[in-house]
């Protein structure tokens, strides 16, 4: 339901985000873009090389040399201590107090493509490396799983993230094939069945298993792209140590088929894993990916193999040992293929074939903390979105040099591209992303909280939920700094977002929601003039009376794709007062 905003000066005795930075101003869509480049300079020992200056890099955006704007060296060392924000009793915000200068580092354990024995081995070795952490480090750790979630959110309380890995349980990943076991096309075939009708059976099998492929590709993209979306919110740079049994994005086409295969020409990921690492590099992310599979060897070789590879009926056949080595060899060069497109995208370390996955974070944390940071406008202006590609050159060339490789120079406009940054902002228990930062005052709406029979007005209850219900004000301001406005005709600027809120029951189902569109215009002078007072909107919403219920509010710029989000659990507001100088 579109809704028109006056541009609000006040809201509460709050201010918005006082402890945020104000140096931005509001985005205006004829701003000219600025780009960073974290890179990380190391010699041939792999020591980080301090002490460079500007003049000493070359930057190149498609061959034209760019003027640096901006330099800035970060060393590594302890790290200042971020304290939490003590928010009153039903406020709540996505805003961070991270240390501009703090490096981040994000350990996400892949559970999705990782075989459950390898997913002991890698929570035994976090352990280890948690065990030895360099204090004042500042680690996250992230799961994915059927969806991505947060196990701890960014700390330098190394006993807190101790706690939360012991917390951590295994999960076995069911979607990977089977490489230890005879496929019903082996069985048949062992049987004697004609050559045609076990063609047939591997034909399907084939087809599972590239659909199996898929959903893991496409799950494992989206889950990136929300976390990128979620650090994004968080200044400085970011280290992501992708701990993974295997790295399904099939970057290249398959060239070990064999002439005629159906399926020789499976489906590859390139463009969206470039969009991908496009993503994260452009939030100061950088991939280290981890095989958390170790050395790995041929399953065909594996003492655990229950395949039969003798006493083949049908001479004529390929020899099903050397099929599958071959498949195995031409996967590993696959998957480390993706590895290292995902890490040089990025700025960041591949580490294949290691057993020591605590000394491979352990490194990967200690590469991604020296770094510079070099800001540019591009001479090229125009935003097409075509691919710009980054060159980096040193007056030394024996140096090494890791960064991000490019961006894509999109329009402003995205509004039809919003499905999938929606999704992931609005799911229950992911990391609430902070590309908008917004803070929520949450309280009952009336006095004792009574229960109501109907759910407040323009609720969409999700079938069969029905009263008795407790209904809630929700009273946001955003942030104007982190929306886009365009000038109009008449002296204003304007700028469009969304709003979602939605009531989630503690096992995930929803429950109910509202969705709105709220459109904020004023003068450039007012807009400057309030600009740490914020922009506000007023929700009410219906929980149901009984029962752990969660509430999920969503920012979304319709300009520019940015989202915002945070996460409020009913029962912290269920006893408190109404919030009586709410403005409505």
């Amino acid at each position: 339901m579109p809704r028109a905003l006056k541009y609000l000066a006040a809201f509460i005795v709050m201010p918005l985000l006082a402890q945020k930075p104000s140096t931005d101003t509001p985005t205006l869509k004829t701003a000219a873009r600025l780009v960073l480049v974290d890179v990380v300079v190391t010699d041939h020992n792999g020591k980080a090389v301090r002490g460079l200056k500007a003049a000493d890099f070359r930057l190149t955006e498609d061959s034209t040399s760019q003027t640096l704007r901006n330099f800035e060296e970060h060393v590594a060392g302890a790290s200042a201590q971020a304290g939490a924000i003590q928010m009153p009793p039903g406020m709540f915000t996505n805003f961070t107090t991270t240390p501009p200068d703090n490096v981040t580092n994000i350990l996400l354990i892949d559970r999705l493509n990782t075989d459950q024995i390898d997913q002991l081995n890698l929570h035994r070795q976090l352990a280890t490396f948690l065990k030895n952490a360099v204090p004042g480090t500042r680690i996250g750790i992230f799961i994915l799983g059927s969806q991505l979630s947060m196990l701890q959110g960014p700390t330098t309380d190394l006993t807190r993230l101790r706690a939360a890995m012991q917390s951590a349980t295994t999960r076995e990943a069911t979607l990977k094939p089977d490489q230890l076991h005879d496929s019903f096309a082996d069985q048949m075939e062992n049987l004697g069945a004609p050559p045609a009708v076990v063609g047939s059976l591997r034909q399907f099998e084939a087809q599972t298993n590239a659909n199996q492929l898929d959903f893991r590709v496409k799950s494992t993209l989206a889950a990136m792209n929300q976390l990128g979306r979620y650090l994004s919110g968080l200044p400085g740079r970011k280290n992501l140590v992708w701990l993974s049994g295997s790295f399904p994005l099939n970057v290249f086409p398959d060239s070990t088929r064999a002439p005629g295969d159906p399926f020789a020409t499976s489906a590859n990921y390139q463009a969206e894993l470039r969009k991908t690492t496009s993503l994260l590099a452009q939030a100061q992310v950088a991939v280290y990916p981890v095989g958390a599979a170790g050395l790995r060897v041929s399953p065909v070789f594996e003492a655990e193999n229950n395949k039969t590879y003798s006493n083949r009926l049908h001479a004529s056949l390929p020899s099903r040992g050397a099929t599958d080595n071959a498949e195995f060899e031409s996967t590993v060069l696959a998957e480390n293929d993706t590895m290292n497109v995902m890490a040089q995208s990025t700025g960041g370390r591949a580490f294949h074939d290691t057993n020591g996955l605590a000394d491979a974070v352990a490194s990967a944390l200690t590469d991604g903390a020296d770094y510079y940071t070099l800001a540019y406008t591009p001479t090229n202006a125009k935003t097409d979105g075509g691919y710009r590609k980054i060159k980096l050159q040193l007056s030394n060339p024996a140096y090494m040099l890791r960064y991000r490789r490019g961006y894509f120079a999109s329009p402003a406009n995205v509004a039809a591209q919003t499905s999938a940054a929606m999704r992931g902002a609005t799911s229950l228990g992911a990391p609430a992303p902070a590309e908008i930062f917004l803070k929520s005052a949450v309280f009952p709406a009336t006095p004792d909280n009574p229960e109501e029979v109907e759910a407040a007005p323009h609720n969409l209850l999700a079938a069969n939920v029905v009263g008795p219900f407790q209904r809630y004000t929700i009273d946001t301001i955003v942030n104007p700094t982190d929306l886009a406005f365009e000038h109009g005709d008449d002296d204003k600027v304007r700028a469009s977002f969304d709003v979602a809120v939605l009531v989630y029951r503690a096992d995930g189902v929803l429950m109910n929601h509202l969705t709105n569109q709220l459109h904020a215009s004023a003068t450039q002078q007012e807009l400057q003039k309030d600009m740490q007072q914020g922009i506000q909107f007023h929700e009410e919403i219906s929980v149901p009376a009984k029962g752990d219920y969660f509430l999920r509010i969503v920012v979304h710029d319709v300009v520019t794709d940015k989202v915002g989000a945070v996460e409020v659990p009913i029962d912290s507001v269920r006893k408190l007062a109404p919030l009586h100088a709410a403005t409505k």
